[in-house]
């Protein structure tokens, strides 16, 4: 052995240390951003598999009500028989001798306690207010 290699034996060791550990320090850093990366995709995925369920539910359930409000309005008459009674008056009074009995039905309301009226004020409100929703939400839905 020289003399040489003596003094560049330690130096080299040193050195090849030094090195080993920079590169071990750089390779953990490039672990933890690659794990940190991973994490953040994870959590985007999980965000975007979140907001599908979410959409889907929210079409669902507009898919839903829309269903609800088309079968009743299929199957409620209320609308229909309040037109009907609202109308008798009206077609009456244009019938020879049948102006009569529309003016004595007028006279014979002013009787009737006013939460009865305002009941059946309510009750026709309500009929017409009713197929007017259904109209709105299918526009809604249609657009």
């Amino acid at each position: 052995m020289s003399w040489l290699s003596v003094l560049t034996g330690p130096v080299t060791e040193l050195v090849g240390s030094f090195l080993e550990r920079r590169h071990e320090i750089a390779k953990a850093k490039l672990q933890a951003e690659i794990t940190k990366i991973e994490s953040a995709a994870r959590i985007e995925e999980a965000k975007a598999r979140a907001f599908v369920e979410m959409a889907s539910s929210a079409q669902e359930h507009s898919q839903n009500w829309e269903r609800l409000l088309v079968a009743q309005s299929h199957k409620d008459w209320k609308d229909e028989w309040w037109t009907l009674i609202v109308s008798i008056p009206l077609v009456l009074a244009f019938i020879p001798g049948m102006a009569i009995y529309v003016q004595q039905g007028f006279t014979n309301l002013e009787a009737v306690p006013q939460w009865y009226l305002t009941f059946v004020g309510a009750a026709v409100s309500f009929a017409f207010a009713r197929r007017g929703l259904v109209d709105v939400m299918k526009r809604r839905n249609d657009t």
